[in-house]
């Protein structure tokens, strides 16, 4: 299915951008679906349940005069999960990063979490952003705040914990599940936001209650992740010895009940 698209990434977001709908973009669209498809990451949580999904309601696949009705409903680490998959297939260096996107934040108060790319542009030897579901490519860090800089800025007392939010929680929560799914991706352990490290089964509504090692140990990712390419070695050491940086096989459902009734196992 990946034979023939389009070459340029501002094309190619685009077309991925008529096969795959965001949830928050639904719309009036809403009113012309069955409720269990105003949400479908649970259906589609790999590349190839997604692949088979664009192939259940149109025989053509990727194709540019897909219907709405017929594209999958999915958020914004599925377009990033798509998107990785095509270029790989390329042999393009690529990795799916985790943070918070501030496109809205004057006009919402927050900083969403979010999911995107990180492409390596080889005629200019570095990476750059590039934003599937928004369509943005090649924009800058300062629309995009990387894990790394969120912790360290709740650590130090500099971030407003209200003004962060993120699948289902907020706070000093999201941040820190926005760290653990960023460290997952840059090493290539790409997993579901509902495949939560252990240290998140439970609601942490205060970062500082996390005992002293455990902090210690999320401290030193954070500052890992601000150059993953340098400290990949050590990223993955630590990933690899602390199973509570690791992803459980929760399934969404069972997520999804304890994100509703925080603290709840």
């Amino acid at each position: 299915m990946f034979k023939d698209l389009p070459e340029s990434l501002p094309k190619l977001c685009s077309l991925i951008k008529r096969q795959l709908i965001h949830p928050v973009d639904l719309g009036e669209l809403r009113k012309s679906l069955p409720e269990e498809r105003h949400f479908e990451d649970s259906y589609y949580p790999t590349v190839q349940a997604m692949l088979e999904g664009l192939l259940h309601y149109d025989q053509r696949g990727f194709t540019p005069e897909r219907r709405p009705v017929d594209r999958l409903i999915v958020a914004c680490y599925n377009h990033a999960l798509l998107l990785t998959s095509i270029l790989r297939q390329r042999g393009i260096p690529v990795r799916i990063r985790a943070g918070f996107a501030r496109y809205f934040e004057k006009k919402a108060g927050v900083r969403f979490g979010h999911a995107i790319c990180e492409v390596w542009d080889k005629k200019e030897k570095r990476w750059m952003l590039v934003d599937p579901d928004r369509q943005f490519v090649d924009f800058s860090w300062n629309r995009f705040e990387s894990s790394a800089s969120a912790w360290e800025r709740l650590r130090a007392g500099k971030a407003d914990p209200e003004r962060y939010v993120a699948s289902l929680s907020k706070g000093d929560h999201a941040i820190l599940h926005i760290l653990l799914l960023d460290l997952a991706c840059v090493l290539g352990e790409e997993r579901t936001y509902w495949q939560e490290p252990p240290i998140l089964r439970h609601e942490i509504s205060d970062v500082k209650n996390i005992d002293s090692e455990r902090l210690q140990i999320l401290d030193q990712v954070a500052e890992l992740l601000s150059d993953p390419d340098a400290n990949f070695s050590q990223l993955s050491l630590l990933y690899d010895k602390h199973k509570f940086l690791q992803k459980t096989e929760l399934d969404f459902d069972t997520w999804f009940n304890e994100r509703q009734v925080p603290g709840k196992k």
